[in-house]
């Protein structure tokens, strides 16, 4: 018996032993022991080195499974990170197919979506070259039954290794067969307990045996998908959520608009038809007696001329008048009298037509016909707004009138006219504020097409500046200051032109140049 030493540890021996008995020389046992011992040694060093060779394979193996282990972590923890930072589902399960196809060296990876009917489509892909993509396929594998369906919703993973030998039914196996899968590794996408889809690992050039690092690593990654979708379902639900009530929020404040506008035009109607009544019953109270003294002023100017012929005759009749008669002519001034009384009833007669002439303008301006649209002379109504702003038209006021000839505008004349009002009185109003030593107002109207009409305005005033010129028909909007306008006098005339007439309202102006708005009107709206 020999042992077997590597260094100095004994790691075996090495017997030799015979069932006879032999007469050896001392020779021949010194070379034996010398030979036999060799032999020890020679074995002792085989021994030691595969030794050494299992444990520098075990620690190699480890190493590599620490490293795979590593990678499994860094893949999982970045895709983990993305999610949280990022709320774009289509990037984060691209990433996710991406990296799950170059760590396992496989041929393609997909998510497949499911709908309500157990159908659905490849919506991800990472597939490597030359193998055909099956991006957008419905996948119709028509041995998918809905009792499949259920075993993945309970959490099943199938891991085939060789589609042939798996013992698959004939369609399923010619399904894969038309995708080139040879091998596949299906997990499902849980959220919750609701079956979303299917995470696959596809191998198409050969058979693989799937490692269970491999499937917990797929089986991790899709609970991390359907925490991505989870949240990314839960921001949608909020978005259309905020988007709801940002919209709720929208009309009701279009409604208070609307409320405000229509209490506006319904306040300022009223006053126009309280306005409108008021004119009317005044005008005709002034009408009346306006009407009996001009009808009578040319009896007063007949009876002027007889008293004139008695006087006369009287004078001719008796030269030498008495001297009461004489001192009555002295102190009256007859002769003045006689003189200036013709003037004196041709003024009344002037200053009654000036009171019928206003209260016709009145009256036309008023329009109590407000609820039916009439055909109307525009140019009418524009010189009855002329005559009621009169009283402010100074000396330095310089109106031009450039009127076309107009066909009659079916329209309701009241709100035209108070159309008319509000944009002249806005024009003297710009020009006078602004300081200018004259002011030129300019009223304008064309047949511009052939069933169109067109009435511009302008003034010289200030102009109106392009950050706000966007405003000045919303309601409440005004540039002049508290007290001096209500910002309502612009979105009415709007409301008027636009909703009740159905035309166009303009406005043109450029700082220093003054401004020009333009009404367009249909002819019959």
């Amino acid at each position: 018996m020999l042992p077997l030493c590597f260094g100095n540890q004994i790691i075996g021996s090495l017997n030799f032993s015979s069932k006879t008995a032999h007469a050896y020389s001392i020779i021949w046992r010194n070379l034996a022991s010398l030979l036999v011992a060799q032999l020890a040694g020679q074995l002792g060093s085989i021994l030691a080195h595969e030794r050494t060779s299992t444990a520098l394979y075990a620690l190699q193996q480890f190493q590599l499974q620490v490293q795979q282990q590593t990678e499994r972590e860094r893949l999982l923890g970045g895709i983990a990170l993305r999610i949280r930072q990022s709320l774009e589902l289509s990037e984060i399960l691209k990433a996710i197919v991406r990296e799950v196809r170059q760590f396992l060296n496989t041929d393609r990876v997909v998510i497949y979506q499911f709908n309500q009917d157990w159908e659905g489509q490849v919506i991800v892909e990472e597939v490597m070259s030359p193998w055909p993509s099956t991006l957008g396929d419905t996948g119709q594998d028509n041995c998918f039954s809905q009792e499949y369906a259920h075993l993945y919703a309970s959490g099943r993973v199938r891991a085939i290794s060789d589609i042939d030998a798996a013992g698959l039914d004939t369609c399923h196996v010619k399904f894969l067969r038309s995708l080139k899968v040879r091998a596949n590794l299906i997990v499902p996408i849980l959220i919750g307990s609701r079956l979303w889809g299917l995470l696959v690992a596809h191998e198409c050039s050969a058979a693989r045996l799937w490692q269970d690092s491999e499937i917990d690593l797929l089986q991790r990654l899709a609970d991390h998908i359907g925490i991505a979708i989870s949240q990314a379902e839960l921001h949608a639900q909020i978005q259309a959520s905020a988007a709801q009530f940002q919209g709720q929020a929208e009309r009701l404040r279009a409604t208070l608009e609307e409320l405000q506008a229509a209490q506006t035009q319904l306040i300022q109607s009223e006053k126009m038809s309280s306005l409108g009544q008021m004119v009317a019953g005044v005008a005709h109270e002034i009408n009346n007696p306006i009407n009996f003294i001009h009808a009578n002023l040319p009896h007063a100017q007949e009876y002027v001329e007889i008293l004139e012929q008695v006087i006369a005759t009287y004078a001719a009749r008796s030269p030498e008048p008495p001297a009461e008669i004489v001192r009555l002519n002295n102190e009256f001034e007859l002769d003045y009298i006689r003189q200036d009384f013709p003037k004196l009833l041709k003024s009344m007669r002037e200053g009654t037509e000036r009171v019928r002439d206003i209260v016709r303008t009145l009256r036309n301006f008023s329009r109590l016909d407000q609820a039916q649209r009439k055909s109307v002379d525009l140019h009418e109504g524009l010189e009855s707004s002329l005559l009621l702003l009169q009283y402010r038209f100074k000396p330095s006021v310089k109106l031009t009138r450039r009127y076309s000839a107009l066909p009659l505008v079916e329209c309701y004349a009241g709100q035209i006219n108070q159309v008319f009002m509000n944009l002249l009185s806005n024009a003297l109003d710009a020009s006078v504020d602004a300081g200018a030593d004259s002011v030129e107002l300019t009223v304008t109207t064309l047949w511009s097409e052939p069933d169109w009409v067109s009435i511009a305005i302008r003034d010289n005033g200030p102009g109106i500046p392009a950050a706000i010129r966007d405003r000045i028909f919303d309601p409440f909007f005004t540039t002049k200051e508290v007290g001096k306008g209500t910002g309502l006098g612009l979105s009415i005339c709007y409301k008027i032109v636009v909703e009740e007439h159905k035309g166009r309202i303009e406005c043109f102006s450029e700082p220093g140049k003054g401004t020009e708005f333009r009404i367009h009107l249909p002819l019959r709206a």
